[in-house]
């Protein structure tokens, strides 16, 4: 229901009349619209889909029960951290992703015995080897190997 401007100014001279200030009014109503909820769904859901998927998008993120807005970066990085806490693994963004960070040394001296690889060989060898591709080139390109625009391996 909307209050008309006649009824708003009645209002108004009756709080002014009551000795509360503008300020005090303000601060008032502002207290009433914010929300205060529970983050708690959104934490789990974060911390399951990066149990299950090894990595979460953040436009994933803001489908999550609870979601805080899309520019709430304090939100999402303390869901980062709560599942980092509890999967006992760090997480580093990639791209627009979240994802667990492992011990990947084997991947890669296996992956560089192998000199060259085009880039459905390389997705291949990474889905047999349950690696994410993605996490995979960033370890391969921090020891050394190149990719190609065409995503072609090379040592």
């Amino acid at each position: 229901m909307a209050v008309t401007p006649e009824r708003a100014e009645e209002v108004a001279s009756i709080i002014r009349g009551g000795g509360i200030t503008d300020e005090e009014l303000r601060h008032h109503v502002k207290s009433l619209t914010k929300k205060n909820m529970d983050r708690t769904p959104f934490y789990d859901a974060v911390f399951e889909a990066l149990q299950q998927n090894g990595r979460v998008s953040v436009e994933d993120m803001w489908s999550f029960p609870s979601a805080p807005k899309k520019s709430d970066r304090n939100t999402r990085n303390k869901a980062i951290k709560f599942a980092q806490e509890r999967l006992g693994v760090s997480i580093k963004r990639e791209g627009n992703y979240y994802v667990t960070q492992e011990d990947l040394s084997e991947h890669v001296s296996w992956f560089k015995s192998k000199n060259r690889m085009n880039k459905a060989t390389f997705e291949f060898n990474c889905e047999r080897r349950e690696v994410a591709p993605e996490s995979m080139k960033t370890a391969l390109r921090d020891a050394g190997v190149m990719f190609t625009q065409q995503g072609e391996m090379i040592v």
